[in-house]
């Protein structure tokens, strides 16, 4: 139960744009100060926190969680990545500042953003990697299985499963 108040907590902190702005393409590029200031200001009022071990894993879930909530935005509250800029501008939630809105639409209606939307729709079996580096797994087909299977060990789907068999008769 507490682990659950943890999140819900750090939740409402990461989707507050006053504490973390959306107009940035990336965690790693928003300003330290508004992480610090979160972290001295309403981590540490609200919470007992006393070592890095804490504060590491508290702002790689709040970066997760301010990942998520832009993705939620982009999805499925009101930017469309087809529309003209103009008209996404002005779907703007109430809860979000407009330059920050402006700032995220920008970011969305990229060429990029349209490629790797374009991207993710011919995947047809999905990884399981997680952020585990290539590097990291040495053969093929063990790489193969290893991002995808699930953790009870079935692959993701019977056309991962079929390439897998493939590989392994292959080596």
């Amino acid at each position: 139960m507490l682990g659950g108040l943890l999140a819900q907590f750090l939740g409402h902190i990461a989707t507050n744009c006053t504490n973390f702005p959306i107009g940035y393409d990336k965690w790693q590029i928003v300003p330290a100060y508004y992480k610090d200031h979160v972290w001295d200001n309403i981590i540490k009022t609200k919470l007992e926190v006393n070592d890095d071990g804490h504060k590491d894993y508290i702002l790689k879930s709040l970066a997760k969680k301010w990942r998520d909530h832009r993705c939620n935005l982009y999805k499925s509250l009101k930017c469309d990545p087809d529309a003209p800029r103009k008209t996404n501008i002005g779907r703007r939630p109430p809860e979000v500042p407009l330059e920050q809105w402006i700032a995220f639409v920008v970011i969305c209606t990229k060429a990029k953003a349209a490629q790797n939307t374009t991207n993710r729709s011919h995947l047809t079996i999905p990884h399981m990697l997680g952020i585990s580096t290539w590097s990291a797994l040495s053969q093929e087909s063990e790489l193969f299985q290893v991002g995808h299977t699930t953790s009870d060990g079935s692959f993701v789907n019977d056309e991962a499963r079929q390439n897998h068999e493939d590989l392994v008769v292959r080596s």
